[in-house]
């Protein structure tokens, strides 16, 4: 790969990076336009068509959301290269009165970390998953959103 290939790769690496930790956390958490209550009305349009302003068309046809009943929400998954700290499911809780952005992130070692991203723009670092599975991720969520995230000597 020349030297211009490997700019190019990192460079879509860090925009999905941005896409996925602060794009979506921000709309998640900072928007009159929120994007739980888009997706709650079972649009996805609106969220494919940023992916596809930002990342292009081929990136935004391979995002699938699903609503989930337990914990009610929204799992987003990506198809992502597989790269450190690029995640291939997000899940955004609806519990209580704000809603809870978890991400399962590849790590640079073994596996993947159930991390949730705080309204205040911390970073909880939780389970460790051997694989990208996303009912291991979603069963971790569920006992996530039990604990408050913001209270200090939590367990999980």
């Amino acid at each position: 790969m020349s030297d211009d290939d490997q700019d190019a790769a990192l460079f879509v690496i860090s925009d999905i990076f941005d896409f996925q930790h602060r794009g979506l956390t921000s709309w998640v958490f900072e928007t009159d336009s929120n994007l739980l209550t888009i997706l709650d009305a079972g649009d996805t349009s609106v969220l494919t068509s940023v992916a596809a302003d930002h990342l292009g068309a081929d990136f935004a046809a391979r995002i699938s959301v699903t609503a989930v009943t337990d914990p009610r929400g929204h799992l987003l998954s990506f198809a992502v290269p597989a790269e450190a700290t690029l995640c291939p499911h997000i899940f955004i809780a609806c519990t209580g009165r704000r809603p809870r952005f978890f991400a399962l992130e590849h790590t640079t070692r073994n596996g993947f970390l159930v991390c949730e991203h705080l309204d205040d723009g911390r970073h909880v670092v939780g389970e460790h998953l051997p694989a990208n599975d996303a009912a291991a991720f979603l069963a971790a969520v569920s006992a996530r959103c039990s604990i408050d995230p913001k209270k200090p000597n939590r367990s999980a």
